[in-house]
């Protein structure tokens, strides 16, 4: 049924993204994760994975139709509020999973593509340390019980993780309600490592180390910037993030020894704006620009703090790929009108 509503949705929507479509802007995609093909089929958070054969078409289709720049030379032309003549692309990955380099440069090195790696810092410095996103994934994968969600607000949800499709709705359902209130991933930690069984042995960090880090960065097709040290959403923390966006920038540049201008919201920012006092933060403390997961194409007229970005989920074809990049306007529009 949603991928009939996908297909609806694409051609019902279709002559309105094609009437809005932009010929001239500025364009950042938005990428998590690259996986093997034979795995993909498995993943319990597809959205966040993208097939290393459909990155590599859609690397190729990008790098024949638009003008591929680094980001930060994107953000130097946004902050000088430079019009665009074109329409002008960049690559960017949130989180910092080591696949990021160890399967997309060939990619990048075939068409001549720089890419932007925004680590979340604590997860390369601190080895020890997984996020619950993915100590759900490998509790979800070896459970196959029911299990109940109380989102800390009297509500409870059941789940029956006998299935793929199961386990998928509730991986969602968590990281949702994690999103929606970070008090609640406590209460992940503590359901998943005591109430069904300790999975710490189970679960290795897939994230960067410093000396792959350095390495990406000596390839040419890799720029870093910061992600945070922790992921927070950081308009939820008593000092609006200030000690996260100042450590993370200091420990990148003390370790990779290069520059650190770039940063991207954890989260990709919360409804349609960021808070002032954030993007004060950001300004305070050096960097030059910020990205959000903001759905849209941007202009010279865009705050540099708050660049909107288009997110590339798995399981995305050529085609839909296409689609998105012309309905960008029209699909930031419409989060817009949800949110």
């Amino acid at each position: 049924m949603d991928k009939i509503i996908k297909i609806f949705f694409r051609y019902l929507s279709y002559p309105l993204a094609f009437i809005t479509r932009k010929k001239k802007g500025y364009i950042v995609l938005l990428y998590h994760k690259i996986v093997e093909d034979s795995i993909f089929e498995s993943e319990l958070n597809p959205d966040v994975c993208v097939r290393i054969s459909d990155y590599e078409k859609q690397m190729e289709f990008i790098s024949n139709k638009y003008n591929i720049i680094s980001l930060s030379d994107m953000a130097t032309r946004i902050k000088n509020k430079i019009k665009p003549d074109g329409l002008y692309l960049s690559i960017s990955f949130d989180d910092g999973y080591a696949d990021n380099y160890l399967l997309g440069i060939r990619a990048l090195k075939k068409h001549g593509i720089k890419a932007t790696i925004f680590v979340t810092a604590g997860f390369v410095e601190n080895k020890d340390v997984i996020p619950y996103w993915d100590q759900l994934l490998i509790f979800a994968k070896r459970y196959n019980g029911e299990i109940c969600l109380d989102d800390l607000t009297g509500k409870k949800y059941q789940f029956m993780l006998n299935s793929l499709n199961n386990k998928r709705k509730f991986v969602t359902a968590a990281i949702r309600m994690v999103y929606q209130n970070p008090r609640f991933e406590k209460k992940l930690f503590e359901m998943i490592n005591t109430d069904h069984g300790n999975y710490d042995d189970e679960i290795t960090n897939s994230f960067f180390t410093w000396p792959l880090l350095i390495k990406a960065i000596s390839s040419g097709c890799f720029e870093v910037g910061s992600h945070t040290m922790t992921h927070p959403v950081l308009e939820q923390l008593n000092d609006n993030g200030a000690k996260e966006i100042e450590s993370s920038k200091n420990l990148l540049e003390r370790k990779l020894q290069v520059p650190i201008n770039l940063f991207s919201h954890p989260y990709g920012g919360q409804g349609t704006s960021i808070s002032t006092n954030v993007l004060s933060i950001l300004q305070k403390t050096g960097y030059t620009a910020a990205f959000t997961s903001f759905m849209g194409i941007n202009n010279e007229k865009e705050n540099v703090y708050s660049i909107k970005r288009i997110s590339i989920l798995g399981g995305e074809n050529i085609l839909d790929f296409q689609y998105k990049l012309n309905a960008a306007n029209l699909l930031g529009w419409l989060y817009k009108i949800k949110s």
